[in-house]
C-alpha cells in the first residue's frame, strides 16, 4: 500500500507547456492546512528513483517521459520539485498536446522503498510559430 497520497495539478492555460522553449516548473507540495511536506525521501540526489510521463488520456501515445530524456526532475530543496521539459524535447514533437492529456510523477521512497505517485494532472501544449528556421 502506498504511503503517500499523490497531490493533483494541472498545467493548463498559463502553466501549459511552451512548445519550443526550456519549460521549467517548480511544484511545492504541501499538506490539508497548506503547510510544506518535507519530501527529502523521494531526492533522486540521494539515491531515490524518480520516474515521470506525460501521456494522451487512452495511454497510447508518449509525448515526454524521464526514461526519454524528456523530462528532467530535479529538488530545489526537501520541499520543492522541479520538473523541465527542455526545449528541444519539445520543439521536436510533431504537433501539439490536447487538453486531455495526462501526466504522473512518481519516486521510489528512501525510506520504504515503496513506489509512490506524487503528482498527478492534466497537461497541454501550444504550438510554436517562431522556430530555429524562421
Amino acid at each position: 500500500m502506498s504511503s503517500f497520497e499523490p497531490q493533483r495539478f494541472n498545467f493548463l492555460g498559463a502553466d501549459r507547456i511552451l512548445k519550443g522553449t526550456d519549460w521549467i516548473r517548480d511544484y511545492q507540495f504541501v499538506d490539508s492546512a497548506g503547510l510544506p511536506i518535507d519530501m527529502s525521501q523521494y531526492d533522486n540526489t540521494l539515491g531515490a528513483v524518480m520516474r515521470a510521463a506525460i501521456k494522451s488520456a487512452d495511454l497510447a501515445t508518449t509525448y515526454f517521459s524521464s526514461a526519454l530524456g524528456s523530462i528532467v526532475l530535479s529538488w530545489i530543496d526537501v520541499y520543492t520539485l522541479r520538473i523541465k521539459v527542455p526545449a528541444a524535447s519539445s520543439a521536436a514533437l510533431a504537433g501539439v498536446i490536447p487538453n486531455s492529456a495526462i501526466y504522473q510523477i512518481e519516486g521510489v521512497s528512501l525510506s520504504s522503498s515503496l513506489t509512490d505517485r506524487l503528482l498527478e494532472g492534466r497537461v497541454q501544449m501550444d504550438f510554436e510559430v517562431v522556430t530555429a528556421s524562421t
